[in-house]
């Protein structure tokens, strides 16, 4: 196993779980802001903050799932083609 693989694995799963506690502090937010420990009782996230919190969660999985499932030999198309053989009449060269 690659270490893209690993590094994939790793950040699609960080980026689920981003992404589900992130959908489930929009649907209720006090609900969210009591989990904190260090302040059960202070105001909720912004309604700003929580569509950050999405989106860098969808981020991270969908990059975590691309490099988990992309192929090894792929090169991110930086590698030259083959050139193809200098034909002059019937001679062939390369």
């Amino acid at each position: 196993m690659g270490i893209s693989k690993v590094v994939g694995y790793l950040g699609s799963s960080l980026g689920a779980g981003i992404l589900v506690f992130a959908l489930l502090a929009m649907a209720d937010p006090g609900g969210a802001q009591l989990a904190d420990d260090h302040d059960p009782f202070g105001p909720p996230p912004s309604i700003g903050e929580l569509p950050c919190q999405v989106a860098i969660g969808a981020g991270l999985l969908a990059s975590g799932i691309w490099l988990a499932a992309r192929c090894p030999g792929l090169s991110l198309g930086l590698a030259r083609r083959p050139a193809r053989p200098l034909i002059v009449g019937r001679i062939r060269f390369g």
